[in-house]
């Protein structure tokens, strides 16, 4: 089983989109050269399958010689072939395999918790798939496909700000992509879970309003992604509008067989059932809640407490003492707990994912 990121605290920066030629060091082409054949000399041993040692070696690669390879290639072309024997590389998969590469260094990083490190890799990893893509990355690709992940690793880390901040622009770059206006939504109601004083109410229903749009712009690309509709659930119970509410987690009940979407669907509607005071219907919702996700606290609590409404007692502290009994100490066993996170916490499994789909895509001669 894929292991969960190591949470990361203060991400703040947001990260690059590679480095532009107005950014470029000044070194001189003769010694950016030597540098270039160094650089795909480490990526072409990444692709060969020499994985730890093409980590080890780039990870031991001061920032700016890094920056200055990248820099190198987004120079404008008629300045690189007046160099002689360029030794820049433009073949796709190679591209690919060197943003993997560091792909793997600033996961390492990250899990080192050194956030800027992990953010400098993350920026040349996309800076080298807009080139394989000849810049003109589409909805759905590859490069689409692994920055919406390193934006779930912002909400993961609770950076709501952050991912909001980095996939308003990732939907400048990418337009029209369904699975990044799900996260984009997903930052934004975050945001808003987040602000809970009455002083700052406008900038609240602001975040909510616009999540809601984005979660509806997503249905209309793609209704298969339930979770933008399980979403809008939610914004409607925050609205205090059960009925729209109850619409909403009626349809994702038949659409979805994901576990954490199933335990939602049935601890929402028997909260809703409760304020209905439907005391016996939302306790049976409540158990099927627990039977999804046994280890999910919310649902015990939530039964305990419709049972001790219902004048059971007994059995309400009954219900507590089941919990306790299981023993859990893992912070991510409650979907409650995870919602404002992306219910995404294996993130390595997506990554890994994508390293294989790169690793196995070869370059044509």
């Amino acid at each position: 089983m894929a292991k969960r990121l190591i949470p990361a605290t203060g991400l703040m920066l947001l990260l690059l989109s590679g480095v532009s030629s107005a950014q470029r060091p000044q070194v001189a082409s003769e010694q950016e050269q030597w540098i270039l054949g160094e650089y795909w000399a480490v990526v072409k041993k990444y692709q060969s399958g020499q994985t730890g040692p093409a980590i080890k070696e780039m990870s031991s690669w001061p920032r700016d010689r890094v920056a200055t390879v990248q820099a190198t290639q987004f120079q404008p072309e008629a300045a690189l072939d007046s160099l002689l024997m360029s030794r820049t590389e433009w073949k796709p998969a190679s591209l690919r395999a060197a943003a993997m590469l560091h792909t793997e260094v600033g996961l390492d990083a990250l899990k080192r918790s050194d956030l800027a490190l992990f953010q400098f890799h993350a920026g040349i990893a996309d800076g080298w798939l807009n080139l394989a893509d000849n810049k003109t990355s589409v909805p759905g690709g590859l490069r689409s496909r692994w920055n919406v992940t390193i934006a779930r690793v912002f909400l993961l880390n609770s950076e709501f700000a952050a991912a909001d901040a980095y996939l308003e622009r990732l939907n400048t770059k990418i337009a029209n992509d369904p699975a990044v206006l799900l996260a984009f939504g997903t930052a934004k109601e975050s945001r808003a879970m987040r602000t809970p004083t009455d002083a700052v109410a406008p900038e609240r229903d602001a975040l909510r309003a616009a999540a809601t749009s984005l979660f509806e712009r997503v249905l209309v690309m793609d209704a298969t992604l339930v979770e933008a509709r399980l979403r809008l659930a939610r914004l409607a119970i925050d609205r205090g509008d059960d009925a729209i509410a109850e619409r909403e987690l009626t349809v994702v009940k038949q659409a979805s067989t994901v576990p954490s979407h199933v335990f939602l669907v049935n601890l929402w509607l028997g909260q809703i059932r409760e304020r209905q005071k439907t005391w016996t219907t939302a306790a049976e919702l409540y158990v099927e809640a627990i039977k999804t996700q046994p280890d999910a606290r919310s649902a015990y609590v939530a039964l305990s407490d419709v049972l001790k409404a219902n004048g059971e007692p007994v059995q309400s502290a009954g219900v507590m003492d089941r919990f306790q009994a299981r023993g859990v100490t893992s912070p991510i066993a409650d979907p409650s707990a995870t919602y404002s996170l992306g219910l995404d916490t294996f993130l390595e499994a997506r990554f890994d994912a994508i390293f294989k789909e790169v690793k196995a895509m070869k370059d044509v001669k």
